[in-house]
């Protein structure tokens, strides 16, 4: 990618645009057509076809997903939607549990030529799979995408982003008020509340799902990018020698969470969860906060029940002091991709071009509860989260990208894992300085080895 900054400006204005004006109104339904599929509207007009589609020739595509996003897809059930202006051809589903599992089976399908036609990949997978996948950028999908050429790696359009992510820390409001807790604005006030409801002894401070790697992601992948107001930290750090040093901000950032992690704020065992059960004890007021996306609002409302209007959210608070800039992080997430070694590429470029359409996004991403990017479209928000963006009305967005091609030659060389190393922090007696020396090593052996300048 080149032009790192500049692209980084860009895109924090868009966001500011995009989340913050449009989150001072509720979008409207901007569809007007019927029928619906699982209460999502859809038009049956169809955008102009391929040949391939136009013939009438039935297609199956398969479209892998995970997490969240495949439970939305098949609840939404896109399949259905698409056959009302595409009859002869089959969406199929292929579901992975998260990132980890999708990832390893996406690499393993690579390397043998077997990718399914249509991958949603995260940020940092854009690179890693961008020699696999199709150039998307003379569609008309990217055209109108407020993000996906932000995106493109050494000018390729890798994949078009379905929606852009914001993180929060979700809260009970009850707990706070017993306890008068106010929602903390610095790194400090943010232990210091989780201490304070530790000491109450009544629930977990903050659950997180630690058995499972990804989840602590909000800490552990974000926070360097935080602390150096950079989204484009991992390409930065790719080009440097010592990028673990002291003075660095990938050491400043994660000594400020292994002070997080050994006031032992997580449980007794925080390894000894995995994510799902965690969404359901938050959901129980098992937990007082718990740090995710607006991807894990569904689930954890439907957990709370009744109970969910005492749910509030709040911003992850990384600032040292008041007067210092209250940094949050967001990005481009789930981009929908095609493999290159797929017999039905035409026909994956018209299902892409429909998702982005009038026929299902606007309506989609609004039931959703997703934040656009697709220009002249508004989403529709949860209060909870409008709340919470009110708070820091001033907040300086770090859109993040995920690293380019060299970082992740350095990260296969490595072996280099943040949230891996989250789950490390989290182990009483962990020697992080250590750690952090072991890396500047091994990276400038990598960087050497891998002729990376």
């Amino acid at each position: 990618m080149k032009s790192k900054k500049a692209l980084s400006l860009l895109l924090a204005l868009t966001m500011t645009i995009t989340l913050f004006v449009g989150c001072s109104k509720k979008a409207e339904d901007t569809t007007t057509a019927t029928p619906t599929t699982a209460g999502v509207a859809v038009t049956t007009e169809a955008a102009p076809t391929a040949e391939v589609v136009a013939s009438g020739e039935p297609i199956t595509l398969k479209l892998a997903c995970m997490g969240d996003q495949a439970d939305t897809f098949e609840n939404l059930k896109i399949g259905e939607a698409y056959k009302l202006t595409h009859p002869n051809v089959t969406i199929e589903l292929e579901k992975f549990k998260d990132s980890g599992t999708f990832e390893d089976s996406l690499k393993i399908r690579a390397s043998a030529g077997q990718l399914p036609d249509i991958s949603t990949l995260k940020p940092y997978m854009l690179s890693r799979f961008a020699e696999s996948m199709v150039d998307l950028k003379d569609l008309d999908a990217t055209a109108k995408n407020l993000y996906a050429t932000g995106y493109a790696v050494d000018g390729k359009v890798v994949g078009v982003p379905d929606q852009a992510t914001r993180e929060y820390v979700y809260y009970w409001k009850s707990m706070f008020t017993d306890l008068g807790i106010e929602v903390p604005t610095t790194w400090d006030e943010f232990i210091a509340a989780a201490v304070k409801i530790k000491d109450a002894g009544k629930v977990i401070p903050i659950i997180m799902g630690g058995k499972d790697a990804w989840p602590d992601y909000p800490f552990n992948e974000y926070m360097p990018a935080l602390e150096s107001q950079d989204g484009f930290i991992w390409t930065t750090m790719a080009h440097m020698d010592k990028p673990f040093a002291a003075d660095q901000p990938f050491s400043i950032a994660y000594h400020k969470l292994q002070k997080l992690y050994d006031a032992q704020v997580m449980g007794v065992d925080p390894l000894g969860l995995g994510f799902d059960q965690a969404k359901v004890m938050f959901g129980q007021k098992q937990g007082a906060m718990m740090a995710a996306g607006v991807w894990a609002y569904a689930d954890i409302k439907t957990a709370a029940g009744d109970a969910a209007s005492d749910i509030g959210a709040f911003l992850l608070p990384t600032r040292d002091t008041k007067t210092d800039d209250f940094v949050t992080i967001s990005q481009a997430d789930v981009f929908l991709s095609i493999a290159s070694t797929s017999e039905n590429v035409d026909a994956a470029k018209e299902f892409i071009n429909w998702y982005y359409s009038d026929a299902w996004y606007p309506a989609y991403i609004q039931s959703a509860g997703f934040v656009p990017t697709v220009d002249g479209v508004e989403g529709k928000y949860e209060d909870l989260f409008v709340q919470a963006l009110a708070l820091q009305p001033n907040a300086k967005i770090v859109v993040y990208d995920g690293g380019g091609t060299d970082f992740n030659s350095i990260v296969t060389e490595t072996k280099f894992d943040v949230k891996v190393l989250g789950q490390e922090m989290m182990i009483p007696g962990f020697d992080l300085d250590k750690k952090l020396s072991d890396l500047n090593d091994s990276w400038t052996k990598a960087r050497a080895s891998l002729g990376i300048k």
